[in-house]
């Protein structure tokens, strides 16, 4: 799969994210940062488009910064080359 990126403000402060599609039906996203946090988070969307976090590695990743990582994603449908 392909991965993209997408940057969100936290604490202030731009951050890039590494997304990468690991699987479909259910959708779920490995987020890695591209620097910084050594470890991954995965995110899975959820039926009516709720995004939950399955593997939470970064201390910054609250529901609403997962909210808005997930809208940030979903607006990268083409780039996510499911196939």
């Amino acid at each position: 799969m392909k991965s993209f990126t997408v940057i969100i403000s936290i604490y202030n402060s731009a951050m890039d994210f590494i997304v990468t599609c690991i699987g479909s039906k259910p959708y779920r996203f490995k987020v890695e940062t591209i620097i910084g946090e050594p470890h991954a988070t995965v995110l899975k969307l959820l039926p009516g488009h709720k995004w939950v976090a399955e593997h939470v590695s970064m201390k910054y990743f609250t529901k609403d910064n997962i909210r808005r990582l997930g809208l940030l994603i979903e607006g990268e449908k083409p780039k996510w080359a499911l196939g």
